[in-house]
This record gives structure tokens, C-alpha cells and sequence, in this order.
């Protein structure tokens, strides 16, 4: 993967992890977006979204309207 830039789309991926590997894990994924990469990472989990946001990323809220 290095030198090379791409799109990653991480669904929930790191949900069951502890959450001290939860930092590392979005601290590694900041490193992709560094080196060029497009990361999609959708989650509904709090923690992890608290993390990415105080790490560097841009947050987009995706809420479904109910049905009529």
C-alpha cells in the first residue's frame, strides 16, 4: 500500500475492539487519509465517533427519516 492511495469503507470495523486499541486503531487509519487515501468509516457507536472527531476527521451525520 505505500506510495499507492486508494478508498477505504470500514463498517463499524473496530465495534468490538477494547477501547484502548480503539485509539491506535483510528491513529493507523489517520495515517491512510495522510498519505493520500479517501476512508469512509460509518458507525453507531459513540466512542469510536467521539474518537475519530477529536482525531482529524470530518464527521457527516446520516439519519433515516420514519416512514410515513
Amino acid at each position: 500500500i505505500e506510495g499507492k492511495t486508494g478508498f477505504l469503507i470500514l463498517d463499524d470495523a473496530f465495534q468490538h475492539s477494547d477501547w484502548n486499541r480503539r485509539e491506535n486503531l483510528v491513529a493507523q487509519t489517520k495515517r491512510f487519509v495522510e498519505n493520500g487515501w479517501q476512508v469512509f468509516y460509518f458507525t453507531m457507536d459513540n466512542h469510536i465517533q467521539d474518537l475519530f472527531q477529536k482525531s482529524w476527521a470530518i464527521m457527516v451525520s446520516l439519519v433515516s427519516e420514519p416512514a410515513p
